[in-house]
């Protein structure tokens, strides 16, 4: 069994002390940063790894709890079942994240 909340207490106990007062909104530009270097290289898991750590980090300082997160992504799913959606198999280049 994965222990995803263990792993985002450890690594945000490693952040708190690596990025001394960093704030959620400097955590999700990293974010932003780490999306498109996953555009650039989407075979890398490493780069999914870094993006997973930087958003459940940036939900940890906002005071979301991985349980929490889990919980609205099980909404999210609900929710999305339940739409229509338009084809996307043609859309060539994702928009630009960020700047």
């Amino acid at each position: 069994m994965i222990d995803l909340e263990g792993f985002v207490a450890a690594q945000g106990e490693w952040a708190d002390s690596v990025f001394i007062g960093q704030t959620v909104q400097g955590k999700l530009e990293h974010l932003a940063e780490e999306v498109r270097e996953i555009m650039a290289s989407p075979q890398d898991p490493m780069e999914y790894a870094d993006a997973a750590m930087l958003l459940f980090d940036a939900a940890r300082t906002a005071g979301i709890s991985v349980e929490e997160v889990f919980h609205a992504m099980r909404q999210k799913l609900d929710i999305n079942r339940s739409r229509e959606w338009r084809d996307f198999r043609h859309v060539r280049q994702m928009p630009e994240v960020g700047r």
